[in-house]
C-alpha cells in the first residue's frame, strides 16, 4: 500500500499539502457525506492519513517499515478513521458510526496530587525533624462511605443519555448531516445517575475536610527537594483511591550559616592578638558549642575546616581580622614591633585579580 499515492501527493510532499489532500479526499469519501463511497477506501485515507502527518511514522514508513504492517492492519492498532476525521474537521463531529463508540466516564476516578511548599529552618533541615501540616483535603464522605447514593443506593443507568454519558444533536452542514456530541447535562458525563444521591456530598463519595498531617523529614534534606506521602492527597470520588500529597523543601536563610554541598559555612572575626599568636575559641554552631583551634599567624581570609560531627558534616570557618583602634601607647607598642620586623615581613603585595577575591567569594557564598 502506497501512501503517498492514496493521498495523491509526492513524496516531497509538505505537512500542509498532506492535510489539504486528506480533507479533500476525506469528504469526499466519508460514508456520511457520500452515500456511495466505499468505506474501505475511507479508511485507507484516514490510515495514509495517520502515518504521513505524524514526523515519526512517516520517517519510518519512508525508510520501508510500514507502522501498521506487522499489527495486520487497523485490527492490530487503537485507530478509528472517524477519529482523525473528527481531529481534522473538529473535535466536535463525528460520524453515527463513531457515535456508537462513545464510553461515559467512570465515577470511580483516583483522587488528584496536591503538592504544598514546606518551609524549613536551617537546623531541621540539617537533623530532621517532624512537622505537622493543616490542610483540606477530600476525605471519604462517612455518609454514604463513597457510595454517592443514599441508603446504599447503586447508581442507575442515565434516561436522557442512555448510559453514553452523551447527548447527541444532528446538524445539517455543507458536508452532510453530522451528528454534534455533549456531555449529558444530567449525569455529568458518567452515563449513570442516583435517584436519591447522598445529601452530605450529593452523590461524589467524598466531601472536604481540614486534616491534620505529619511530615517526617529526614536529616540531610537539601533545598527544593520534594517529600512524598503516597496516597494521602484527595480521596478519589465514589471510592476512588487517594491522590499522593508532595512537599516541596524550602530551606529558610540563616543569620550565621550558609551550607553548601555537605559543608556548612559560617563567618568569624577574630581580635588582631587572637590572628597573632592564635587560641582555642568557641564556635555557637546549631546544635550547641563547638571547640576550634586558631593557628598563630592566621591570615584574613583564611578558612579552618573542621568535622561537625554531630551532623555528620564539615565545619567551614572563615577568618575575617578585625583590626582595633589603638591607644597612643599602643601605637607606639606596635611601631616598635613594626621596627623588628624584617623587611621581607614588610613587603606589601599585590593580589593577583585572576582569582576571585575573598571577599566576593563570602559574598557569592552568602547570596
Amino acid at each position: 500500500m502506497d501512501y503517498y499515492e492514496i493521498l495523491e501527493v509526492s513524496r516531497t510532499a509538505t505537512a500542509d499539502e498532506i492535510k489539504k489532500a486528506y480533507r479533500r479526499l476525506a469528504k469526499a469519501h466519508h460514508p456520511d457525506i457520500n452515500k456511495e463511497a466505499d468505506p474501505e477506501k475511507f479508511k485507507q485515507i484516514s490510515q495514509a492519513y495517520d502515518v504521513l502527518s505524524d514526523v515519526q511514522k512517516r520517517q519510518q514508513y519512508d525508510m520501508g517499515v510500514d507502522p501498521y504492517a506487522s499489527g495486520g492492519g487497523f485490527s492490530g492498532f487503537d485507530f478509528d478513521p472517524f477519529d482523525i476525521f473528527g481531529s481534522v474537521f473538529g473535535g466536535g463531529f463525528t460520524s453515527a458510526a463513531g457515535s456508537r463508540r462513545a464510553q461515559a466516564a467512570s465515577r470511580i476516578q483516583r483522587g488528584r496530587d496536591q503538592i504544598f511548599a514546606l518551609p524549613l529552618e536551617l537546623r531541621e533541615a540539617v537533623f530532621g525533624t517532624e512537622k505537622s501540616h493543616n490542610l483540606d483535603l477530600a476525605v471519604l464522605c462517612p455518609e454514604c462511605q463513597g457510595a454517592g447514593g443514599a441508603n446504599g443506593e447503586k447508581p442507575m443507568t442515565c434516561n436522557k443519555c442512555g448510559g453514553t454519558g452523551q447527548v447527541q444533536e444532528q446538524t445539517r452542514t455543507i458536508l452532510g448531516m453530522m451528528i454534534s456530541a455533549h456531555v449529558c447535562d444530567k449525569c455529568r458525563g458518567y452515563g449513570t445517575t442516583f435517584l436519591h444521591p447522598c445529601q452530605r456530598c450529593l452523590g461524589e463519595g467524598r466531601v472536604r475536610q481540614n486534616k491534620s498531617i505529619k511530615i517526617r523529614v529526614p536529616a540531610g534534606i537539601a533545598d527544593q527537594a520534594r517529600l512524598r506521602l503516597a496516597a494521602q492527597g484527595d480521596v478519589g470520588t465514589n471510592g476512588g483511591p487517594a491522590g499522593d500529597l508532595y512537599f516541596q523543601i524550602q530551606v529558610l536563610p540563616d543569620n550565621y550559616f550558609v551550607r553548601e554541598g555537605n559543608d556548612l559555612h559560617t563567618f568569624v572575626s577574630l581580635p588582631l592578638t587572637t590572628a597573632l599568636l592564635g587560641d582555642t575559641i568557641t564556635i555557637e554552631t546549631l546544635d550547641g558549642e563547638q571547640s576550634v583551634e586558631i593557628p598563630p599567624a592566621a591570615q584574613h581570609g583564611q578558612v579552618i575546616k573542621v568535622p561537625y560531627e554531630s551532623a555528620n558534616m564539615n565545619l567551614q570557618i572563615h577568618l575575617s581580622i578585625e583590626l582595633p583602634e589603638l591607644s597612643k601607647k599602643q601605637r607606639e607598642t606596635v611601631q616598635q614591633l613594626d621596627s623588628q620586623l624584617s623587611k621581607k615581613q614588610k613587603e606589601i603585595k599585590r593580589i593577583s585579580t585572576s582569582n576571585p577575591s575573598w571577599f566576593q567569594k563570602i559574598r557569592d557564598l552568602f547570596n
